[in-house]
């Protein structure tokens, strides 16, 4: 639109064309030339907000890689033999669990009358 307007300016206004008519053309050609600048404008807007949200993503990218980094390598930095001794020791916790929880349910009040 704007070389439309340049366009249509140089073309007509050196013509010897009436007053009238070369302040239409200069009218017709701020329009378009406001027309292309108001279209610019919108342009430049919507392709900033898209920046911004491409950098947004981006980070949001970097935070989340650095985080599955540092889950990585704690799954593993994990040494057998120690995980080996806690779950052994885990285990024992259960069993002993159960082993109390099979003597309170054999529990009756009539073994304690007696």
């Amino acid at each position: 639109q704007s070389l439309f307007a340049a366009a249509l300016s140089a073309n007509f206004l050196d013509t010897p064309l009436s007053l009238a008519a070369k302040e239409t053309i200069i009218d017709v050609g701020l329009q378009q030339a406001s027309s292309s600048i108001s279209a610019l404008a919108g342009l430049q807007g919507r392709s900033g907000f898209a920046e911004q949200q491409l950098t947004d993503a981006g980070a949001r990218l970097s935070a989340q890689r650095d985080l599955f980094a540092g889950m990585a390598e704690n799954v593993t930095s994990v040494d057998p033999h120690e995980a080996a001794v806690r779950l052994n020791a885990l285990l024992t916790r259960l069993e002993t669990s159960f082993a109390l929880t099979q003597k309170i349910q054999r529990l009756s009040i009539l073994d304690y009358l007696r």
